[in-house]
């Protein structure tokens, strides 16, 4: 049975430069490096996960994306971090606000970034409560606010001032 993914490769243009990134700006443990051009880190602790990183040609760098899982509570301390550092963030819809947004069927909240070679790194964070595939994507301060009105007793709903 499948419990998770434990790891992932990316085909990156500069090792240097993409260890630098994932080192410094993301935050990773360097796990193990060798001579061919290959880095890989560990997520989430050691055991837990693995990112290797592959130095190869620029024609063979193909744009990938995948997601970090970051416990709710530590999501926006996450996000301040990655932005002090310099890291561009933006939302599932580029619209230029810097908000995070909620995928109401998983729901899960999450935010993006791109790696030096242009990969799409996600931070994501599961949300407590019931799936509502029917808002699709919406922004997490409206989510917010729709699950603090449903969960406070009937006949005390209302819009908030």
């Amino acid at each position: 049975m499948i419990r998770g993914l434990f790891e992932t490769h990316l085909n990156v243009s500069d090792l240097k430069r993409s260890a630098a990134f994932y080192e410094e700006i993301i935050g990773l443990e360097l796990a193990h490096t060798d001579s061919r051009g290959v880095r890989f880190y560990w997520i989430g602790g050691r055991g837990t996960a693995m990112l290797g990183l592959w130095e190869k040609k620029p024609h063979e760098i193909y744009r990938q994306h995948f997601a970090f899982e970051v416990p709710l509570p530590k999501f926006t301390e996450t996000l301040t971090e990655l932005s002090q550092k310099g890291l561009q963030l933006d939302n599932f819809v580029s619209d230029g606000t810097g908000r995070p947004f909620v995928f109401g069927w998983m729901p899960a909240v999450s935010m993006y970034a791109e790696d030096p070679d242009g990969h799409s790194i996600e931070w994501l964070s599961m949300l407590p409560g019931e799936a509502k595939p029917e808002l699709g994507v919406i922004p997490w301060e409206d989510w917010k606010e729709m699950h603090d009105r449903e969960s406070q007793p009937e006949g005390k709903r209302g819009w908030r001032i």
